[in-house]
């Protein structure tokens, strides 16, 4: 009787599967007294500490860290949050960087178009002065023709009331002013920090 190659295999990989269990895995742990200990199984005490998977030969396979407390969750939390900003920050920087150098192809580029823009906003700032002279001449005509009546020497209500408005209207011309005066400022320091950018770009391709 012959028997077939492939039984005569099969039994032979039965027979070493029988001869040679596969390996458990084995843990690695530190007791509540701070010694190393091994087994097959990690107690239920120490679950949830640090612990490694360790093959046959005792290379660590896998690391299993302990759960984080509140404190460090949020140091965590903390530093993933101030990671991803720098990272967000990088990379409007790199954007920043490319859109420069493909507006402008030199630094006189750049003079030219912060001064068509700032030429814009002292333009804007035109009306708002002939506003405010308006205002002005209205409060010193008011404080000429509206002089105290009646017997406690009060100036009339509807004279004081036209007075406040004007005077509301003169401080708010005012801020406006010196809004746009900002605004040119912080234009200028855009244009000076992007001319700064550019000439370092361009030296860096040198």
């Amino acid at each position: 009787m012959r028997y077939d190659p492939l039984i005569r295999l099969g039994g032979a990989l039965l027979a070493a599967a029988v001869a040679f269990p596969a390996y458990a895995a084995m843990y690695k742990w530190v007791d509540e007294n701070g010694k190393v200990q091994y087994g097959d199984t990690i107690p239920p005490q120490y679950r949830k500490q640090g612990s490694e998977e360790l093959s046959k030969r005792g290379v660590v396979t896998k690391t299993f860290d302990s759960p984080l407390t509140p404190e460090q969750q949020k140091a965590k939390a903390e530093e993933d949050a101030r990671l991803k900003a720098q990272k967000q920050k990088e990379a409007e920087r790199s954007r920043r960087d490319t859109a420069l150098l493909a507006t402008y192809s030199n630094e006189q580029e750049i003079d030219l178009k912060r001064d068509r823009e700032l030429k814009v906003i002292e333009g804007s700032k035109d009306p708002i002065r002939m506003s405010l002279k308006i205002v002005s001449d209205r409060i010193a005509g008011l404080q000429k023709s509206a002089p105290p009546s009646g017997k406690d020497g009060k100036a009339s209500t509807g004279a004081t009331d036209d007075m406040a408005r004007a005077q509301a209207d003169k401080r708010r011309l005012e801020q406006q002013l010196a809004d746009k005066d900002k605004e040119i400022e912080a234009l200028r320091a855009d244009y000076a920090d992007q001319k700064k950018r550019f000439l370092e770009l361009k030296s860096a391709k040198k």
